[in-house]
């Protein structure tokens, strides 16, 4: 009776209506697709590779030339079975049987999913299945008895199956639909060729997955969502909030401690527009996002503090984003640490690109100009703290080789300190001739293969022990030969397609790409390369006596360019540094940078003590001399000179101690550490190389008496320097012995 009811569809629960509602409506799955991660989800490699299989074939024509009986077996075992994941090869208990007969006429449903095992009469039948082949219409009435559609076949279904069936679905290969069982007027679709998409592939698993769509006992997460939507009224029913879009965008990248700003701004949801953009210049983030531009208007930073308007707030609140203030902070420190300290956001750029279409290379996809605080506005976002780093990198680079050597002692054989830093720490000292850096990466690898949210720290550790091959091949001991052949195992891109791929999205992937074939540094070489030859035709330019009246600030485009380099490489801990590239990149922009000098009017003033510091560092010191021999003297920023003499007193005391007699002795840690053959020749050259920049840097006695009780100690006891580092302090006493007392002259003499 109840089959010959719905027949004539009279009952109103099973009416078939043309226009179908969906069951979660965009704005409502996005709060829930954001946290979702296919990762979670087992096999799905295989999951994306039965779905582009699939595809293919439809897309060749060969599905729609299928008969449905040809097809219909293998689509419900690989659609519900692999893809779905209910299980149908136990031989015990099941979730996915075929030809399901019903318990009232005997007729069968192409599939039932659900809870089964060899006595059918405990079978329990949660979900309906009916397949029709390519070329049939799922709403058009079949030409067999009742007349009916394949839809309204699929619900005759549902009274017969007991009364735990809530689900039906209905396939014809290229839609499949998901109904509840008491409403034919709604239903989930899900179109084959979409399913190669990220985001509509993971609607598919969020939503019916077998993990989330069936439960033995109580309410599915899939059932739970759908009673959670129904509560949802179109007034509450938003769009997930834009400070959880950029939270969302921002944390995928979670294991990277500097991203290329460049990438960045053309990333959802500061890109809109679904094409490349040109849109970050200078520390500043451009977007035509109208989200962007009201939450702009709604933030405020002041002293590297956050505040929200009273409007935004409220608007916070009515969205239900939590920890809003921790978020927007979130978002912000990473893209301060990724150079961007202030965000320009149009209101509406199609109405600036209606009053501009007659400008001639006017493109929404650049930068433009438009009518501050009218059309757009421009805040800083700069919540960063001044304050001093105290990471390994850092100390390193203050010349504070005691702080870093006692750090590293410290973390031997301590597991909480195998982490990225530690082992870029040892690297940088040639650790063992680097097989402590080795190890430590080896401990992080393990800890985060296959760890959700690592895949980041994963695959950048993978990196750098390739990187480590050639550094290692001065470690000569019994295991030297096992560790290089498991250097050399590594496969990256394995890594990326294989280990990682589906764990993370496909912007970060991407970006790991990138990362992998070094497309940021070659970009940064090109961009470097460029403007040093620009700098040496200007300089050219008015040695002919001619001159510019405008142009680029081009030692500011060649600071920001090496700055991006240099953070890529420290930020993000990768053991590159100790490579020619880098070390000729940093030459190249110094030569620039001292050429600019050089150039009067349009060239740099003065220098300040990071590219110093970079070039005492990173250079040869005979390239030093050679780059700075026409140059008599240096002008520097305020303090530019106190904080050199700071990282020169840190490296003379860090080798220097006092004995319990009163004279001083050599640091037995040093000592230690100096038998590394590298470390101990950058240490030689960062000596040579202080006192070729010291020589041509206007210090005063006063500035200097501090450092030379310090400097006489370590020359007493110092047994590491060779003549060619030492000519380097010669020259430096022939052009500022006045710095000295007569007495103190005298001292050095001695120890020569």
């Amino acid at each position: 009776l109840y089959a010959a009811i719905f027949a004539t569809g009279m009952t109103s629960n099973f009416r078939i209506i043309n226009k179908m509602e969906t069951l979660f409506t965009d704005n409502f799955l996005s709060h829930y697709l954001s946290d979702f991660r296919a990762s979670s989800v087992t096999g799905i490699r295989d999951i994306t590779l039965i779905i582009k299989s699939f595809v293919q074939e439809l897309e060749s024509g060969k599905i729609e030339k299928q008969k449905e009986e040809e097809i219909k077996s293998r689509f419900i075992h690989s659609f519900f079975g692999d893809v779905l994941g209910f299980n149908y090869g136990n031989s015990n208990e099941w979730q996915l049987r075929e030809e399901k007969k019903s318990e009232v006429d005997g007729k069968k449903a192409d599939a039932a999913l659900g809870y089964f095992s060899s006595e059918k009469a405990n079978d329990d039948v949660r979900v309906v299945v009916e397949i029709k082949d390519a070329k049939t219409d799922l709403d058009t009435k079949q030409n067999r008895e009742g007349k009916h559609t394949p839809v309204e076949q699929a619900f005759s279904y549902v009274p017969k199956m007991g009364g735990n069936c809530k689900w039906v679905v209905v396939s014809n290969i290229k839609e499949t639909r998901f109904y509840c069982s008491n409403d034919s007027s709604k239903c989930q679709v899900f179109y084959l060729k979409d399913l190669n998409t990220e985001v509509k592939r993971n609607e598919l698993l969020l939503l019916f997955h077998k993990d989330n769509f069936v439960k033995k006992v109580g309410e599915s997460r899939t059932e739970l969502l759908l009673r959670k939507s129904k509560t949802f009224t179109e007034q509450n029913d938003k769009p997930i909030h834009i400070i959880d879009k950029l939270d969302n965008c921002l944390k995928r990248f979670a294991g990277f401690g500097f991203v290329d700003p460049d990438y960045l701004v053309t990333l959802y949801p500061f890109n809109i527009l679904g094409e490349h953009v040109w849109q970050y210049s200078n520390k500043n983030l451009f977007t035509i996002n109208r989200e962007i531009y009201n939450l702009m208007n709604g933030v405020n930073v002041e002293n590297n503090e956050v505040s929200f308007t009273d409007e935004l707030k409220a608007e916070i609140e009515a969205a239900n984003v939590i920890d809003a203030k921790t978020k927007i902070e979130n978002a912000f420190k990473f893209l301060n640490h990724s150079l961007i300290d202030e965000i320009t956001a149009i209101e509406n750029y199609k109405q600036v690109e209606e009053s501009n279409s007659k400008t001639i290379g006017f493109s929404r996809r650049h930068s433009f100009s438009f009518k501050e605080g009218e059309e757009g506005i421009t805040k800083s976002i700069n919540v960063l703290q001044s304050k001093e780093c105290d990471c390994v990198s850092c100390n390193y680079r203050s010349l504070n080789f005691k702080k870093l050597l006692e750090k590293l002692k410290a973390g031997e054989g301590n597991d909480y300190l195998n982490t990225p830093e530690y082992a870029y720490g040892n690297y940088l000292t040639a650790s063992n001739n680097f097989k402590t850096t080795y190890s430590i990466y080896k401990a992080i690898e393990k800890k985060t293969k296959g760890s959700e949210g690592s895949e980041v720290t994963y695959f950048l550790t993978k990196q750098n022990i390739k990187l480590l091959h050639n550094l290692m091949l001065d470690y000569r001991y019994a295991d030297s030969q096992e560790i290089l052949n498991d250097i050399k195992a590594i496969d990256l891109d394995k890594v990326i397609y294989d280990e990682i791929e589906f764990s993370v999205d496909k912007e970060v992937k991407n970006y790991l790409v990138d990362v992998k074939n070094d497309v940021l540094i070659y970009k940064l070489q090109d961009k470097i390369e460029e403007i040093t030859f620009k700098i040496e035709k200007l300089k050219q330019l008015y040695e002919n006596r001619g001159v510019q009246h405008f142009g680029p600030n081009l030692p500011n485009k060649l600071s920001q360019a090496y700055f991006n380099l240099y953070l890529h490489i420290n930020r993000n801990y990768i053991v590159y540094d100790n490579f020619k590239r880098y070390k000729s990149l940093t030459e190249k922009v110094f030569k620039g940078l001292v050429t600019s000098y050089q150039t009067k009017e349009f060239g740099l003033t003065k220098f300040n003590d990071f590219f110093l510091t970079e070039a005492i560092l990173h250079i040869n010191p005979i390239d030093l001399e050679e780059i700075l021999k026409t140059i008599e003297s240096l002008t520097t920023d305020d303090d530019c000179i106190e904080k050199l003499l700071e990282k020169l007193n840190s490296f003379t005391s860090s080798y220097v101690r006092d004995t319990f007699f009163g004279y001083p002795d050599a640091e037995p840690l040093m000592k230690e550490y100096l038998n590394n053959f590298r470390f101990k020749k950058n240490f030689t050259n960062i000596f040579a190389n202080q006192f070729i920049i010291f020589s041509r840097l206007e210090i005063t006695k006063e500035q200097f008496v501090s450092s030379k009780k310090l400097l006489i100690k370590y020359l007493k006891v110092e047994s590491e320097l060779a003549s060619f580092d030492l000519i380097h302090f010669c020259n430096f006493l022939s052009r500022k012995g006045d710095l000295f007392e007569a007495t103190e002259l005298i001292e050095i003499l001695k120890i020569a």
